[in-house]
């Protein structure tokens, strides 16, 4: 079998198990602890963008496996890492925490692999590289909260004996930092697009935590400001 064709199998295969475990397991209750919901937790409706990921990612395998295009070095370096990457993330939802928190590292390991190759790519587009900004984006957002979920089921939530309002307010701003140090080093504007999805999200839940509220905007506004700057430096 030609060798890019066996990566599409995996591809596939991966992508199958996926979108088999998503629809079979509620990601709400695989990831939850008792009392133990994180304030940087999104509000529910934020999590629709896995219907966003699953499309770009089927459509990306599709258009990129199934025939013979100019892409098809970047696709094979690519294909080395998405399909342990989807298994990973399929697996976080069969595991229970705190095991869920170990697969979704490994699918984010797995996608800056794949994403650090698509950049790399001799041959690349904007929609080459979609799928993976967004995908890498939001494993990163997901990384984050599934590690503060198993903390604060740990006891950790009051680190150092500072509250957890503090803690979150540091994830949040260092958060926002790397997508912004991420938007400078990759030129990538979708990766952060994503983190200000999230932000969004979690200010809506936290209404009734003006701290918390308040920092997302923050960040939101601080994103926004530095991708149109980015922006406009790269147009000149």
């Amino acid at each position: 079998m030609n060798k890019k064709y066996l990566f599409t199998l995996f591809n596939l295969v991966s992508y199958s198990f996926l979108l088999i475990t998503s629809t079979l397991v509620n990601g709400a209750t695989a990831f939850s602890v008792p009392d133990a919901q994180p304030l940087i937790t999104p509000a529910g409706y934020a999590f629709l963008i896995w219907v966003l990921i699953y499309v770009l990612l089927g459509i990306w395998i599709i258009k990129f496996g199934l025939k013979s295009t100019p892409y098809d070095e970047g696709y094979m370096k690519v294909s080395r890492f998405l399909p342990i990457s989807l298994l990973c993330a399929g697996g976080s939802l069969l595991a229970g925490q705190p095991f869920a928190s170990l697969f979704i590292v490994g699918a984010l390991i797995s996608a800056m692999g794949s994403y650090l190759s698509c950049q790399h790519a001799k041959k690349k587009s904007l929609f080459f590289r979609a799928p993976f900004s967004i995908y890498l984006g939001w494993l990163s957002i997901a990384t984050i909260v599934e590690i503060s979920i198993v903390l604060k089921a740990a006891g950790f939530a009051n680190l150092l004996g500072l509250p957890e309002v503090f803690w979150a307010v540091f994830i949040l701003m260092f958060a926002g930092f790397i997508a912004i140090a991420f938007n400078i080093s990759q030129n990538d504007f979708l990766y952060p697009l994503v983190f200000i999805w999230a932000y969004i999200a979690i200010g809506i839940k936290n209404l009734d935590q003006p701290v918390i509220f308040t920092i997302c905007c923050g960040v939101i506004l601080l994103i926004g400001w530095m991708l149109d700057r980015n922006k406009n430096l790269s147009s000149k």
